[in-house]
Protein backbone atom coordinates (compact mmCIF):
# COMPACT_ATOMS: atom_id res chain seq x y z
CA UNK A 1 0.00 0.00 0.00
CA UNK A 2 1.07 3.25 -0.89
CA UNK A 3 1.73 6.20 1.79
CA UNK A 4 1.17 9.63 0.63
CA UNK A 5 4.10 12.00 1.74
CA UNK A 6 3.38 13.86 4.66
CA UNK A 7 4.77 16.90 3.28
CA UNK A 8 1.47 16.58 0.74
CA UNK A 9 -0.85 17.43 3.69
CA UNK A 10 0.63 20.94 4.67
CA UNK A 11 0.60 21.69 1.03
CA UNK A 12 -3.18 20.74 0.88
CA UNK A 13 -3.66 22.76 3.95
CA UNK A 14 -1.22 25.64 2.71
CA UNK A 15 -3.66 26.01 -0.72
CA UNK A 16 -7.09 25.57 0.46
CA UNK A 17 -5.91 28.97 3.31
CA UNK A 18 -5.00 31.22 0.61
CA UNK A 19 -8.74 31.14 -0.47
CA UNK A 20 -9.37 33.14 2.90
CA UNK A 21 -13.33 32.94 2.68
CA UNK A 22 -15.32 31.48 5.19
CA UNK A 23 -15.90 28.02 3.73
CA UNK A 24 -11.99 27.31 3.23
CA UNK A 25 -11.97 28.18 7.06
CA UNK A 26 -14.56 25.41 7.75
CA UNK A 27 -13.07 23.15 5.33
CA UNK A 28 -9.97 23.12 7.64
CA UNK A 29 -11.61 22.99 11.07
CA UNK A 30 -13.19 19.68 9.41
CA UNK A 31 -9.98 18.00 7.61
CA UNK A 32 -8.31 18.84 11.19
CA UNK A 33 -11.18 16.78 13.35
CA UNK A 34 -9.95 13.50 11.40
CA UNK A 35 -6.49 13.03 13.13
CA UNK A 36 -4.02 13.66 15.70
CA UNK A 37 -1.49 15.02 12.25
CA UNK A 38 -3.93 16.79 10.69
CA UNK A 39 -5.31 18.67 13.87
CA UNK A 40 -1.60 20.44 13.91
CA UNK A 41 -1.22 20.97 10.31
CA UNK A 42 -4.50 22.08 10.28
CA UNK A 43 -4.07 24.56 13.26
CA UNK A 44 -0.65 26.15 11.31
CA UNK A 45 -2.95 27.49 8.67
CA UNK A 46 -6.34 28.31 10.67
CA UNK A 47 -4.30 30.43 13.34
CA UNK A 48 -1.44 31.71 11.21
CA UNK A 49 -3.05 35.23 10.97
CA UNK A 50 -5.78 36.64 13.69
CA UNK A 51 -6.78 39.62 15.12
CA UNK A 52 -7.92 40.28 18.87
CA UNK A 53 -11.32 42.74 19.04
CA UNK A 54 -11.68 44.90 22.35
CA UNK A 55 -13.07 43.78 25.17
CA UNK A 56 -16.06 46.01 24.53
CA UNK A 57 -17.38 44.13 21.46
CA UNK A 58 -17.45 40.93 23.08
CA UNK A 59 -21.37 41.16 23.03
CA UNK A 60 -21.41 42.11 19.22
CA UNK A 61 -21.95 39.48 15.80
CA UNK A 62 -19.14 39.14 13.62
CA UNK A 63 -21.05 41.17 11.25
CA UNK A 64 -21.03 44.24 13.81
CA UNK A 65 -17.15 43.17 13.99
CA UNK A 66 -16.52 43.99 10.35
CA UNK A 67 -19.03 46.83 10.13
CA UNK A 68 -16.67 48.53 13.18
CA UNK A 69 -13.65 47.52 11.24
CA UNK A 70 -14.20 49.04 8.31
CA UNK A 71 -12.54 52.27 8.79
CA UNK A 72 -9.35 50.59 9.91
CA UNK A 73 -6.69 49.94 7.46
CA UNK A 74 -7.24 46.12 7.79
CA UNK A 75 -10.42 45.22 5.27
CA UNK A 76 -10.94 41.59 5.84
CA UNK A 77 -9.40 40.88 9.39
CA UNK A 78 -8.78 37.15 9.07
CA UNK A 79 -9.79 34.81 12.14
CA UNK A 80 -11.51 37.45 14.77
CA UNK A 81 -11.81 36.72 18.34
CA UNK A 82 -13.27 37.99 21.24
CA UNK A 83 -10.81 38.41 23.84
CA UNK A 84 -12.48 35.96 26.37
CA UNK A 85 -12.77 33.66 23.46
CA UNK A 86 -9.04 33.20 22.76
CA UNK A 87 -8.60 32.89 26.72
CA UNK A 88 -11.18 29.60 26.53
CA UNK A 89 -9.67 28.69 23.60
CA UNK A 90 -6.12 28.68 25.03
CA UNK A 91 -6.79 27.26 28.40
CA UNK A 92 -7.66 24.05 26.32
CA UNK A 93 -5.32 24.21 24.41
CA UNK A 94 -2.20 26.15 25.93
CA UNK A 95 0.24 25.71 22.30
CA UNK A 96 -2.38 27.11 20.18
CA UNK A 97 -1.23 30.48 19.88
CA UNK A 98 2.24 29.25 18.67
CA UNK A 99 1.18 28.93 15.05
CA UNK A 100 0.31 32.68 15.02
CA UNK A 101 2.73 34.90 12.91
CA UNK A 102 0.76 37.62 11.89
CA UNK A 103 -1.65 39.70 15.01
CA UNK A 104 -3.63 42.52 15.09
CA UNK A 105 -4.60 44.10 17.81
CA UNK A 106 -7.62 46.46 17.80
CA UNK A 107 -6.75 48.72 20.88
CA UNK A 108 -9.53 50.53 22.89
CA UNK A 109 -10.26 51.81 26.45
CA UNK A 110 -11.11 48.69 27.75
CA UNK A 111 -7.63 46.75 26.76
CA UNK A 112 -5.63 48.93 28.62
CA UNK A 113 -6.77 47.73 31.98
CA UNK A 114 -7.86 44.21 30.57
CA UNK A 115 -5.46 41.64 32.71
CA UNK A 116 -6.83 38.93 30.33
CA UNK A 117 -4.97 40.47 27.19
CA UNK A 118 -1.83 41.27 29.61
CA UNK A 119 -1.93 37.51 29.60
CA UNK A 120 -2.21 36.71 26.54
CA UNK A 121 0.37 38.82 25.00
CA UNK A 122 3.10 36.97 26.49
CA UNK A 123 2.07 33.63 24.40
CA UNK A 124 2.64 35.28 21.33
CA UNK A 125 6.01 33.25 20.41
CA UNK A 126 7.17 33.61 16.60
CA UNK A 127 5.24 36.81 15.25
CA UNK A 128 6.49 38.28 12.31
CA UNK A 129 3.84 41.21 11.29
CA UNK A 130 1.75 42.96 13.97
CA UNK A 131 -0.53 45.67 13.84
CA UNK A 132 -1.78 47.90 16.84
CA UNK A 133 -4.50 50.31 15.76
CA UNK A 134 -7.63 52.00 17.27
CA UNK A 135 -11.11 50.55 16.48
CA UNK A 136 -11.94 53.80 15.90
CA UNK A 137 -10.01 55.19 13.46
CA UNK A 138 -10.84 58.78 15.54
CA UNK A 139 -9.39 57.86 18.28
CA UNK A 140 -5.78 58.84 19.46
CA UNK A 141 -4.45 57.56 22.55
CA UNK A 142 -0.97 59.22 24.82
CA UNK A 143 1.04 56.13 24.91
CA UNK A 144 1.24 57.26 28.59
CA UNK A 145 -1.97 57.01 29.23
CA UNK A 146 -2.13 53.26 29.26
CA UNK A 147 -2.10 51.15 31.94
CA UNK A 148 2.11 50.07 32.96
CA UNK A 149 0.74 46.34 32.84
CA UNK A 150 -0.76 46.96 29.35
CA UNK A 151 2.03 49.32 27.80
CA UNK A 152 4.74 47.01 29.66
CA UNK A 153 3.41 43.63 27.47
CA UNK A 154 3.28 45.57 24.47
CA UNK A 155 6.25 46.86 24.68
CA UNK A 156 8.07 43.13 25.32
CA UNK A 157 5.63 41.60 22.42
CA UNK A 158 7.21 43.71 20.03
CA UNK A 159 11.05 43.12 21.45
CA UNK A 160 11.50 39.80 21.34
CA UNK A 161 9.60 38.63 18.07
CA UNK A 162 11.09 38.52 14.85
CA UNK A 163 8.80 41.27 13.50
CA UNK A 164 9.17 42.16 9.93
CA UNK A 165 6.41 44.04 9.38
CA UNK A 166 5.37 46.41 11.95
CA UNK A 167 1.80 48.60 11.95
CA UNK A 168 0.68 50.94 14.66
CA UNK A 169 -2.29 53.29 14.22
CA UNK A 170 -3.80 56.12 16.91
CA UNK A 171 -0.79 56.19 19.25
CA UNK A 172 0.94 59.25 20.12
CA UNK A 173 4.35 59.70 21.95
CA UNK A 174 5.52 56.45 21.82
CA UNK A 175 9.12 56.07 23.28
CA UNK A 176 11.60 55.78 20.89
CA UNK A 177 13.09 52.81 22.14
CA UNK A 178 10.07 50.56 20.79
CA UNK A 179 11.80 50.47 16.96
CA UNK A 180 15.65 50.19 18.09
CA UNK A 181 15.64 46.16 19.44
CA UNK A 182 13.61 45.43 15.52
CA UNK A 183 16.99 44.72 13.91
CA UNK A 184 15.03 42.62 11.41
CA UNK A 185 12.12 44.83 10.85
CA UNK A 186 11.66 45.42 6.81
CA UNK A 187 8.16 47.11 6.33
CA UNK A 188 6.83 49.93 8.87
CA UNK A 189 3.26 51.94 8.69
CA UNK A 190 3.03 54.58 10.68
CA UNK A 191 -1.23 56.15 10.84
CA UNK A 192 -1.49 59.23 12.87
CA UNK A 193 1.08 57.95 15.22
CA UNK A 194 4.33 60.00 16.51
CA UNK A 195 7.41 59.28 18.73
CA UNK A 196 8.67 61.08 21.75
CA UNK A 197 11.66 63.32 21.33
CA UNK A 198 13.40 61.62 23.74
CA UNK A 199 14.38 57.26 24.11
CA UNK A 200 13.08 56.31 27.56
CA UNK A 201 13.90 53.38 29.68
CA UNK A 202 11.14 51.61 29.99
CA UNK A 203 11.43 48.68 28.43
CA UNK A 204 14.98 47.71 27.80
CA UNK A 205 18.24 49.81 28.22
CA UNK A 206 19.44 50.18 24.47
CA UNK A 207 22.29 52.98 23.66
CA UNK A 208 20.77 54.43 20.47
CA UNK A 209 24.31 55.36 19.57
CA UNK A 210 25.38 51.89 19.49
CA UNK A 211 23.11 51.26 17.11
CA UNK A 212 23.20 51.18 13.12
CA UNK A 213 20.23 52.54 12.25
CA UNK A 214 16.95 50.36 10.75
CA UNK A 215 17.34 49.01 7.25
CA UNK A 216 13.69 49.33 6.48
CA UNK A 217 13.14 48.90 3.29
CA UNK A 218 8.94 49.76 2.98
CA UNK A 219 8.15 53.27 5.09
CA UNK A 220 4.30 54.16 4.67
CA UNK A 221 3.51 57.17 6.91
CA UNK A 222 0.07 58.67 7.13
CA UNK A 223 -1.25 61.75 9.28
CA UNK A 224 1.72 63.79 10.78
CA UNK A 225 3.95 62.87 8.24
CA UNK A 226 6.50 65.92 9.62
CA UNK A 227 7.38 64.82 12.39
CA UNK A 228 7.50 60.98 11.72
CA UNK A 229 10.23 62.56 9.18
CA UNK A 230 12.30 62.83 11.88
CA UNK A 231 12.81 59.03 12.24
CA UNK A 232 15.04 59.57 9.09
CA UNK A 233 17.13 62.20 10.29
CA UNK A 234 20.24 62.57 12.74
CA UNK A 235 19.52 64.39 15.42
CA UNK A 236 22.03 66.20 17.62
CA UNK A 237 24.29 63.68 19.53
CA UNK A 238 23.13 60.64 17.49
CA UNK A 239 25.45 58.59 15.58
CA UNK A 240 22.92 57.74 13.22
CA UNK A 241 19.38 58.08 12.64
CA UNK A 242 16.45 55.85 13.60
CA UNK A 243 15.97 54.43 9.71
CA UNK A 244 18.69 54.25 7.30
CA UNK A 245 16.68 56.51 4.30
CA UNK A 246 19.35 54.93 1.95
CA UNK A 247 18.20 51.99 2.65
CA UNK A 248 14.28 52.66 1.70
CA UNK A 249 12.82 51.21 -1.58
CA UNK A 250 9.16 52.22 -1.06
CA UNK A 251 8.37 55.39 0.10
CA UNK A 252 4.01 56.25 0.95
CA UNK A 253 2.82 59.68 2.07
CA UNK A 254 -0.54 60.55 2.86
CA UNK A 255 -0.48 63.77 4.84
CA UNK A 256 -2.75 65.44 6.63
CA UNK A 257 -0.54 68.27 7.90
CA UNK A 258 -0.97 70.54 5.26
CA UNK A 259 0.43 73.72 6.52
CA UNK A 260 3.26 72.08 8.02
CA UNK A 261 6.74 72.93 7.39
CA UNK A 262 8.48 70.05 5.62
CA UNK A 263 12.62 69.01 6.01
CA UNK A 264 13.37 67.77 2.92
CA UNK A 265 16.56 67.05 4.09
CA UNK A 266 15.88 63.15 4.56
CA UNK A 267 14.34 63.76 0.83
CA UNK A 268 18.02 64.27 -0.23
CA UNK A 269 19.18 61.03 1.33
CA UNK A 270 16.92 58.27 -0.55
CA UNK A 271 19.15 57.22 -2.91
CA UNK A 272 17.35 53.71 -3.98
CA UNK A 273 13.54 54.48 -4.07
CA UNK A 274 11.54 51.97 -6.29
CA UNK A 275 8.09 53.26 -5.23
CA UNK A 276 7.00 56.44 -4.11
CA UNK A 277 3.36 57.35 -3.38
CA UNK A 278 1.48 60.49 -1.93
CA UNK A 279 -1.56 60.11 -1.88
CA UNK A 280 -5.13 61.86 -1.14
CA UNK A 281 -3.77 64.99 -1.04
CA UNK A 282 -5.66 68.64 -1.89
CA UNK A 283 -4.98 71.41 -4.15
CA UNK A 284 -2.76 72.95 -1.49
CA UNK A 285 -0.40 69.84 -1.59
CA UNK A 286 0.48 70.92 -5.03
CA UNK A 287 3.42 72.28 -4.55
CA UNK A 288 4.34 70.30 -1.54
CA UNK A 289 4.75 67.25 -3.55
CA UNK A 290 6.39 68.84 -6.52
CA UNK A 291 8.85 69.66 -3.22
CA UNK A 292 9.09 66.15 -2.45
CA UNK A 293 9.95 65.06 -6.02
CA UNK A 294 12.48 67.79 -6.89
CA UNK A 295 14.73 67.07 -3.49
CA UNK A 296 14.87 62.95 -3.72
CA UNK A 297 17.80 62.21 -4.64
CA UNK A 298 18.90 62.17 -8.16
CA UNK A 299 19.94 58.30 -7.77
CA UNK A 300 16.04 57.78 -6.80
CA UNK A 301 15.10 59.52 -9.76
CA UNK A 302 17.06 56.87 -11.95
CA UNK A 303 15.94 54.00 -9.89
CA UNK A 304 12.35 54.47 -9.39
CA UNK A 305 9.94 52.23 -10.84
CA UNK A 306 6.63 53.27 -10.08
CA UNK A 307 4.90 56.62 -9.43
CA UNK A 308 1.33 57.13 -7.47
CA UNK A 309 -0.27 60.47 -6.17
CA UNK A 310 -3.51 61.53 -5.86
CA UNK A 311 -5.10 64.51 -5.16
CA UNK A 312 -8.63 64.03 -3.48
CA UNK A 313 -11.43 66.89 -2.62
CA UNK A 314 -10.19 70.06 -4.14
CA UNK A 315 -12.37 72.98 -5.30
CA UNK A 316 -9.90 74.93 -7.63
CA UNK A 317 -11.62 78.35 -6.69
CA UNK A 318 -8.32 80.71 -7.14
CA UNK A 319 -7.23 79.45 -10.99
CA UNK A 320 -4.29 81.88 -11.31
CA UNK A 321 -2.85 79.35 -8.77
CA UNK A 322 -3.79 76.45 -10.18
CA UNK A 323 -1.20 73.72 -11.10
CA UNK A 324 -2.16 70.69 -13.08
CA UNK A 325 0.10 68.17 -10.68
CA UNK A 326 1.43 65.59 -13.92
CA UNK A 327 2.61 67.90 -15.90
CA UNK A 328 3.71 70.49 -12.79
CA UNK A 329 5.81 66.85 -11.48
CA UNK A 330 6.80 65.56 -14.43
CA UNK A 331 7.89 68.48 -16.63
CA UNK A 332 11.47 69.33 -15.06
CA UNK A 333 12.98 66.00 -14.28
CA UNK A 334 14.09 62.84 -15.92
CA UNK A 335 12.68 59.60 -14.46
CA UNK A 336 14.71 56.61 -16.27
CA UNK A 337 13.47 54.02 -15.33
CA UNK A 338 9.98 55.23 -14.60
CA UNK A 339 7.46 52.26 -15.57
CA UNK A 340 3.75 53.06 -14.20
CA UNK A 341 2.75 56.32 -13.24
CA UNK A 342 -0.86 56.34 -11.64
CA UNK A 343 -2.50 59.39 -11.00
CA UNK A 344 -6.12 59.84 -8.87
CA UNK A 345 -7.75 62.82 -9.29
CA UNK A 346 -10.68 63.99 -7.58
CA UNK A 347 -13.16 66.26 -9.95
CA UNK A 348 -15.01 69.12 -8.54
CA UNK A 349 -18.25 70.80 -10.36
CA UNK A 350 -16.20 73.80 -11.06
CA UNK A 351 -13.13 72.09 -12.01
CA UNK A 352 -14.30 70.30 -15.19
CA UNK A 353 -13.15 72.38 -18.04
CA UNK A 354 -9.55 72.82 -16.33
CA UNK A 355 -8.50 69.52 -15.97
CA UNK A 356 -10.03 68.65 -19.38
CA UNK A 357 -7.45 71.01 -20.90
CA UNK A 358 -4.39 69.69 -19.06
CA UNK A 359 -5.30 66.10 -20.13
CA UNK A 360 -4.71 67.22 -23.46
CA UNK A 361 -1.15 68.77 -22.24
CA UNK A 362 -0.15 65.16 -20.47
CA UNK A 363 -0.96 63.37 -23.27
CA UNK A 364 1.72 65.27 -25.66
CA UNK A 365 3.74 65.58 -22.54
CA UNK A 366 4.02 61.71 -21.79
CA UNK A 367 4.22 60.59 -25.81
CA UNK A 368 6.77 63.43 -27.01
CA UNK A 369 9.24 64.19 -23.76
CA UNK A 370 12.51 62.73 -23.25
CA UNK A 371 11.50 62.80 -19.27
CA UNK A 372 9.87 59.40 -19.34
CA UNK A 373 12.03 57.23 -22.12
CA UNK A 374 10.77 53.85 -20.23
CA UNK A 375 7.00 54.16 -19.17
CA UNK A 376 5.01 51.42 -20.27
CA UNK A 377 1.59 51.97 -17.91
CA UNK A 378 -0.28 54.96 -17.36
CA UNK A 379 -2.98 54.69 -14.76
CA UNK A 380 -5.65 57.11 -14.18
CA UNK A 381 -8.82 57.44 -11.92
CA UNK A 382 -11.24 60.25 -12.28
CA UNK A 383 -13.41 60.52 -9.52
CA UNK A 384 -16.60 62.41 -9.99
CA UNK A 385 -17.18 64.16 -6.51
CA UNK A 386 -20.43 65.99 -7.01
CA UNK A 387 -24.29 65.28 -8.43
CA UNK A 388 -23.99 68.56 -10.33
CA UNK A 389 -21.79 66.94 -12.59
CA UNK A 390 -23.76 65.48 -15.59
CA UNK A 391 -21.39 65.01 -18.32
CA UNK A 392 -20.81 61.48 -17.48
CA UNK A 393 -19.96 60.28 -20.75
CA UNK A 394 -17.50 62.75 -21.60
CA UNK A 395 -15.46 61.78 -18.95
CA UNK A 396 -15.71 58.06 -19.79
CA UNK A 397 -14.32 58.74 -23.45
CA UNK A 398 -11.23 60.81 -21.82
CA UNK A 399 -9.20 57.91 -23.78
CA UNK A 400 -10.45 58.55 -26.81
CA UNK A 401 -10.86 62.60 -26.91
CA UNK A 402 -7.99 63.48 -24.98
CA UNK A 403 -5.35 60.68 -24.71
CA UNK A 404 -5.37 59.77 -28.74
CA UNK A 405 -1.65 59.74 -28.59
CA UNK A 406 -0.99 57.52 -25.76
CA UNK A 407 -4.14 55.21 -26.52
CA UNK A 408 -2.55 55.03 -29.99
CA UNK A 409 0.54 54.34 -28.80
CA UNK A 410 2.38 49.94 -28.73
CA UNK A 411 4.85 51.66 -25.85
CA UNK A 412 2.41 52.58 -23.44
CA UNK A 413 -0.58 50.91 -22.19
CA UNK A 414 -3.27 52.95 -20.60
CA UNK A 415 -5.38 52.07 -17.86
CA UNK A 416 -7.97 54.40 -17.60
CA UNK A 417 -11.86 54.57 -15.25
CA UNK A 418 -14.02 57.01 -14.22
CA UNK A 419 -16.28 56.70 -11.01
CA UNK A 420 -18.81 58.66 -9.39
CA UNK A 421 -18.86 59.39 -5.96
CA UNK A 422 -21.57 61.98 -4.42
CA UNK A 423 -20.94 60.75 -0.76
CA UNK A 424 -18.57 63.52 0.38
Amino acid sequence: MSVIPYDIFTEIAQLIRRGNELEDFRTLYAMSQTSRTMLLICRQQLFREIALAPQTWDSLSPDVYRQNLASTSISKPEVLFRIKSIKLLVDSSPDVLKNVRTLHIYSHQSNHNDATLDALLPQFEDLQSLTIEPSDAFEITPWNSLAPTYRSSLLQLIHRSPLRNLSVGGYEDIPLDILLPLRSLVSLSLNTTTFSSEISTVSLSISHASLAPLQIKDLKITGVVHKNMGLLEQDAGQEHPIIDPSALRSLSIQPADYGQQWDVNALKKMTNLEYLAILKGSLSMTNVTIEIVHNIHPHSLTSLLSFHYSIKYHVFSRFNEYKFMPTAVICDLTFHRLETLAIHLGITFDSQEHVLQDLQKLDAMIVDSPNLPSLKNLVLEIQLLWKQISNIDEWRSVPTTHFPRISSSSNIRLTYSCIRDIDI
